[in-house]
């Protein structure tokens, strides 16, 4: 791999005549990989920054337990003799649920949340410090029910190993021109809502009893944005897995997070950071013939520790 990293340079002109090629051919496979990366980054700023990293893992390894779920229901031979476009909308359907239900508990407020709960009788703790400890512990019981539920129910099933393999390790091969569409348009969504407003998102979540002191509906812009990225992050998780789906949510924002200071910028450093690394990973992995999503995380991966030695060596608080 090492040796892949250092002749890529040399092997440029081949790398982008074989790229050209192969763009013109599978267009779909290239747009959505970067429109994912670039989407998925943008919501991953507010797992940054609010310090919930591995909420992001729960949520894609969450989407997959519901699927299988769904599908022990429902029967897999049932399934597995189903047209291809019944399969694919049981699996979006049910994967957006459970991301959508997933984030409005991770990101909107628990106070809001537990308060209506508490009025059918229902306790749950009160404190920010009770909160914030049985959200730690509700984080890695569902990751770990999640990880340990897929296999349980759809180990016994060929049917449930391949549903495994390509929602695990999905390397966007089988992506169409339907999945770039839906990209397109939940991505422009997100634009125009962080443009119209990224300050007072960036408020909401980053000092939230201010918000609330100057009447922003804070309830109301958590709920929205929850539904929004649990929507992206279902069909993300379809796409292109949730290797890729979880790296590109956290990877891109926590390299731009060494690089900037302001929460601000992140919306701005992450996707270009997202964009750039996915469109070298997809080119160099049609090149070298490496899974073009799994080449990209590890490229990610290998920028972060860069990143953070600029931030050592620039000295930034």
């Amino acid at each position: 791999m090492i040796g892949v990293l250092t002749n890529i340079f040399y092997d440029l002109p081949e790398v982008i005549k074989q790229f050209s090629e192969a763009y013109e051919f599978f267009p779909e496979i290239f747009h959505c990989g970067w429109i994912v990366a670039v989407l998925l980054s943008i919501f991953g700023v507010v797992v940054v920054a609010r310090n919930q990293i591995f909420i992001g893992a729960a949520i894609t390894q969450t989407s997959i337990f519901s699927v299988s779920v769904a599908l022990s229901i429902l029967g897999l031979e049932s399934f597995a003799h189903a047209n291809e476009t019944n399969c694919q909308g049981i699996i979006l359907t049910v994967s957006i649920l459970s991301a959508s239900l997933c984030a409005i508990c991770t990101f909107v407020n628990k106070g809001a949340l537990f308060s209506i709960l508490r009025r059918i009788k229902l306790p749950f703790p009160v404190s920010k410090e009770s909160t914030k400890k049985h959200g730690e512990d509700f984080t890695g019981w569902l990751f770990l029910l999640s990880s340990a539920g897929t296999i349980v129910l759809l180990s016994k099933s060929p049917v449930g190993k391949e549903l495994i393999d390509q929602l695990l390790f999905s390397n966007i091969i089988g992506a169409e021109g339907s999945d770039v569409n839906l990209l397109i348009i939940l991505f422009l969504t997100t634009l125009v809502l962080l443009i119209f407003f990224l300050n007072k998102i960036t408020l909401v979540f980053t000092d939230r009893d201010y918000s609330l002191a100057i009447h922003l509906p804070a309830t109301r812009i958590e709920f929205i944005y929850s539904i929004l990225a649990g929507i992206s992050l279902g069909l993300c998780i379809k796409v292109s897995g949730t290797l890729y789906t979880f790296g590109c949510l956290v990877l891109p924002v926590i390299i731009a997070a060494n690089l900037v200071k302001s929460v601000r910028m992140l919306f701005l450093i992450s996707p270009i950071i997202a964009f750039v690394m996915s469109f070298i990973g997809f080119a160099a992995g049609n090149f070298y013939d490496i899974p073009q999503t799994q080449l990209t995380i590890f490229l990610m991966a290998l920028v972060y520790p860069l990143s953070f030695l600029y931030k050592v060596i620039f000295g930034r608080n």
